[in-house]
């Protein structure tokens, strides 16, 4: 009974002794800063997320002055080199600032080297996405094909009444300059008479 006594108070002991020495190992971790990066460590992702703080960049990064490591195979503001940026709409693809479109346009043309810019939210040839075309009588509206209503018709893009329309009065582009369209005539003064 008392080896077993004797043996648990060891135990304990050994377990007590240990346990401060481990608290005096973690104690001097953080003073002494042992295991952290002298380069300032990971901070988790923050300011520094994308860069090496140690000044080296891995492939395919390239450090740029001011920009940190970046990919000059797609960075559009070090495009194949550091400081070389891409103009207006441009991307910069493989190293090479390649022409593209802007803000809703989409690119239309069939061709792998090409470009043609549309905005499908008005293009009756490519209405809301390539090559949709809208029928004879309707125009495109939001990306989608629109039929108009009589007596309105379709001129280019959008749904016009003949009869009134300074910019489109009897027929389709004709303008009636510093005139009124009355009846589908451009008129010098609007009349009370209506139309025939």
């Amino acid at each position: 009974m008392k080896i077993a006594q004797g043996s648990a108070a060891s135990s304990a002991t050994l377990a007590l002794v240990r346990g401060t020495a481990m608290r005096w190992f973690m104690i001097m971790v953080v003073v002494l800063g042992v295991g952290c990066d002298a380069g300032g460590g990971d901070d988790g992702g923050g300011l520094d997320a994308g860069r090496d703080t140690g000044g080296s960049c891995q492939a395919p990064m390239v450090e740029c002055p001011g920009s940190g490591c970046v990919n000059t195979g797609s960075d559009v503001e070090n495009c194949g080199s550091c400081g070389n940026a891409c103009g207006g709409c441009d991307r910069c693809i493989m190293g090479s600032c390649t022409p593209a479109c802007c803000g809703v346009e989409i690119d239309c043309d069939p061709s792998p080297t090409g470009l043609d810019c549309v905005d499908p939210e008005g293009n009756r040839i490519h209405c809301g996405y390539c090559d949709n075309t809208c029928a004879d009588d309707e125009i495109c509206y939001r990306t989608g094909c629109v039929a108009c209503e009589a007596p309105d018709v379709r001129c280019n893009n959008r749904c016009v009444d003949l009869q009134r329309d300074i910019e489109n009065c009897g027929e389709c582009g004709h303008v009636c300059e510093r005139m009124y369209c009355q009846c589908g005539l451009c008129v010098p003064t609007l009349s009370d008479a209506g139309c025939e």
